[in-house]
Protein backbone atom coordinates (compact mmCIF):
# COMPACT_ATOMS: atom_id res chain seq x y z
CA UNK A 1 0.00 0.00 0.00
CA UNK A 2 1.36 3.43 -0.75
CA UNK A 3 1.54 6.65 1.04
CA UNK A 4 -2.00 8.17 -1.40
CA UNK A 5 -3.70 4.37 -1.13
CA UNK A 6 -3.20 4.50 2.48
CA UNK A 7 -5.01 8.42 2.89
CA UNK A 8 -8.12 6.67 0.52
CA UNK A 9 -8.26 3.74 2.90
CA UNK A 10 -8.91 5.89 5.61
CA UNK A 11 -11.16 8.37 3.98
CA UNK A 12 -9.37 11.09 3.64
CA UNK A 13 -11.39 12.22 0.14
CA UNK A 14 -10.91 15.74 0.44
CA UNK A 15 -7.47 15.44 0.88
CA UNK A 16 -7.19 13.08 -2.65
CA UNK A 17 -9.55 15.79 -4.04
CA UNK A 18 -6.75 18.31 -3.74
CA UNK A 19 -3.70 15.87 -4.68
CA UNK A 20 -5.42 15.34 -7.81
CA UNK A 21 -6.25 18.13 -8.74
CA UNK A 22 -2.71 19.29 -8.52
CA UNK A 23 -0.80 16.18 -9.74
CA UNK A 24 0.87 15.22 -6.51
CA UNK A 25 -0.56 11.79 -6.28
CA UNK A 26 1.71 10.31 -9.14
CA UNK A 27 4.58 12.36 -6.97
CA UNK A 28 3.83 10.65 -3.73
CA UNK A 29 3.14 7.45 -5.35
CA UNK A 30 6.77 7.53 -7.26
CA UNK A 31 8.85 8.56 -4.44
CA UNK A 32 12.09 7.11 -4.50
CA UNK A 33 11.90 6.99 -0.46
CA UNK A 34 10.19 7.03 2.55
CA UNK A 35 7.23 9.57 3.09
CA UNK A 36 5.57 10.62 5.89
CA UNK A 37 2.02 12.48 5.23
CA UNK A 38 0.94 14.73 7.59
CA UNK A 39 -2.94 14.80 6.46
CA UNK A 40 -5.81 16.73 7.39
CA UNK A 41 -9.17 14.90 7.84
CA UNK A 42 -12.49 15.75 5.16
CA UNK A 43 -13.45 17.97 8.46
CA UNK A 44 -10.15 20.02 8.50
CA UNK A 45 -10.23 20.66 5.55
CA UNK A 46 -14.05 21.40 4.85
CA UNK A 47 -13.70 23.89 8.14
CA UNK A 48 -11.37 26.33 6.78
CA UNK A 49 -12.14 29.73 6.45
CA UNK A 50 -13.31 31.15 3.20
CA UNK A 51 -10.77 33.64 2.98
CA UNK A 52 -8.50 30.86 2.71
CA UNK A 53 -10.78 28.56 0.45
CA UNK A 54 -10.26 31.86 -2.29
CA UNK A 55 -6.97 32.22 -1.57
CA UNK A 56 -5.79 28.72 -2.23
CA UNK A 57 -8.18 28.72 -4.95
CA UNK A 58 -6.94 32.24 -6.80
CA UNK A 59 -3.44 31.14 -6.69
CA UNK A 60 -2.41 28.12 -8.77
CA UNK A 61 0.95 27.77 -7.31
CA UNK A 62 -0.42 27.79 -3.56
CA UNK A 63 -2.02 24.54 -3.34
CA UNK A 64 0.49 22.25 -4.74
CA UNK A 65 3.19 24.32 -2.19
CA UNK A 66 0.85 23.44 0.79
CA UNK A 67 0.73 19.87 0.49
CA UNK A 68 4.10 19.83 0.02
CA UNK A 69 4.16 20.90 3.26
CA UNK A 70 2.44 18.36 4.63
CA UNK A 71 4.82 15.55 3.52
CA UNK A 72 8.61 14.78 5.24
CA UNK A 73 10.73 12.83 3.78
CA UNK A 74 11.33 9.56 5.97
CA UNK A 75 9.56 7.22 7.77
CA UNK A 76 8.32 9.20 11.21
CA UNK A 77 6.98 7.87 14.38
CA UNK A 78 5.19 9.84 16.96
CA UNK A 79 7.61 7.76 19.83
CA UNK A 80 10.41 9.34 17.66
CA UNK A 81 9.13 12.92 18.31
CA UNK A 82 11.32 14.90 21.00
CA UNK A 83 10.68 18.60 21.99
CA UNK A 84 10.56 21.25 19.11
CA UNK A 85 11.74 18.49 16.89
CA UNK A 86 12.68 20.59 13.24
CA UNK A 87 12.61 18.13 9.88
CA UNK A 88 12.03 18.77 6.44
CA UNK A 89 9.22 19.17 4.34
CA UNK A 90 9.22 18.27 1.10
CA UNK A 91 8.74 22.01 0.41
CA UNK A 92 12.12 23.54 -0.35
CA UNK A 93 13.50 25.26 2.79
CA UNK A 94 10.34 24.82 5.16
CA UNK A 95 11.05 22.71 8.25
CA UNK A 96 8.03 21.03 10.50
CA UNK A 97 7.88 21.60 14.26
CA UNK A 98 6.80 17.67 15.92
CA UNK A 99 6.30 17.85 19.65
CA UNK A 100 5.31 14.44 21.85
CA UNK A 101 4.09 14.41 25.26
CA UNK A 102 2.95 12.13 27.57
CA UNK A 103 5.17 9.59 27.02
CA UNK A 104 3.99 9.87 23.31
CA UNK A 105 0.20 9.76 23.42
CA UNK A 106 -0.44 13.06 22.61
CA UNK A 107 1.55 14.52 19.52
CA UNK A 108 1.32 18.08 17.66
CA UNK A 109 2.61 19.29 14.38
CA UNK A 110 3.26 23.31 14.69
CA UNK A 111 1.09 23.26 17.83
CA UNK A 112 -1.85 21.53 15.72
CA UNK A 113 -2.74 17.62 17.49
CA UNK A 114 -1.76 15.06 15.42
CA UNK A 115 -5.29 12.33 15.78
CA UNK A 116 -3.53 9.33 17.81
CA UNK A 117 -4.69 6.62 14.84
CA UNK A 118 -1.80 6.82 12.84
CA UNK A 119 -2.60 5.10 9.38
CA UNK A 120 0.68 2.77 8.80
CA UNK A 121 1.79 1.41 4.80
CA UNK A 122 4.65 -0.34 3.75
CA UNK A 123 7.21 2.39 3.84
CA UNK A 124 4.79 5.54 4.49
CA UNK A 125 3.53 7.10 7.44
CA UNK A 126 0.25 9.03 7.36
CA UNK A 127 -1.24 10.80 10.74
CA UNK A 128 -4.23 12.88 10.59
CA UNK A 129 -4.80 16.40 11.38
CA UNK A 130 -7.97 17.27 12.94
CA UNK A 131 -7.74 20.75 12.82
CA UNK A 132 -5.39 22.95 10.22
Amino acid sequence: MDIVEAAQAHGLTELIKLLESTGLVEALRNAEQPLTLFAPTNEALQGLPKSVKAQLESDPSLLPNVLRYHVAPGQLFTYSFGKDMMVNSLLPNATLRLNSFRYGKVSDLNDLVIDSGKFDSWLYQTFALVKI
